[in-house]
């Protein structure tokens, strides 16, 4: 700082030759806390005065964050991980607090630092970071995450049965038929085999 921020209309009988202040330089460690300094006043003649002020330091500079660039990519399923996707890189005067990343879109979430090792939904989702300094300033960035369904892997729908089937007292095991499967496979992709895995009472597997 300098005096003129904390002068306020010193005087002479003659002339104020110069001002002066006890301490001009403060940092982040200063942020928040009151300061006492002295602005000091001098006449031609060496007379001197002085008088106290109360000096508050503030941070009010935004800090800074980057974002990496949209994400575009083929899966073969309904989701996927993506990794690499943190902040490029981040900013601050002083002191940076907490980063937080927030997913709008086709996938939905939240989370702290960085959104690498989420799952993604098929379709496009906004990731958007936001940075916060110790003083509560803060500053965002967004990109996309797109994922697209592989137009080649085939699409297997299964029938909607959930019950239970008895034949007798006290017996549970009957042959379930009519379990059609929905397939579909892309026009010029060949469909090689369809394989089945039961899990529960029963575990069993095959194909076909």
């Amino acid at each position: 700082i300098t005096p003129n921020d904390v002068e306020n209309g010193s005087t002479d009988n003659c002339a104020v030759d110069s001002l002066a202040l006890s301490d001009v330089m403060f940092d982040c460690n200063d942020v928040g806390i009151q300061q006492n300094v002295f602005l000091y006043a001098f006449d031609l003649s060496g007379n001197r005065d002085s008088c106290s002020a109360i000096i508050t330091v503030e941070d009010n500079q935004r800090p800074g964050i980057i974002c990496p660039p949209d994400v575009l990519q083929v899966i073969n399923d309904n989701s996927a991980i993506i990794n690499n996707i943190g902040p490029v890189s981040t900013f601050d005067n002083c002191r940076i607090d907490q980063i937080t990343f927030e997913l709008r879109g086709a996938t939905t979430g939240f989370g702290n630092d960085d959104a690498s090792g989420s799952e993604f939904n098929v379709g496009i989702t906004t990731v958007v970071y936001t940075v916060e300094d110790e003083s509560g300033n803060v500053d965002s960035c967004s990109f996309e995450v797109e994922l697209i369904l592989n137009p080649n892997v085939p699409f297997i729908d299964c029938p909607d049965i959930d019950r239970e089937y008895c034949t007798a007292p006290g017996r549970c095991d009957t042959t379930i038929e009519n379990l059609d499967l929905f397939v579909f496979t892309p026009q010029g992709v060949n469909l090689d085999s369809i394989t089945w895995t039961k899990i529960g009472s029963t575990n069993e597997s095959g194909s076909g």
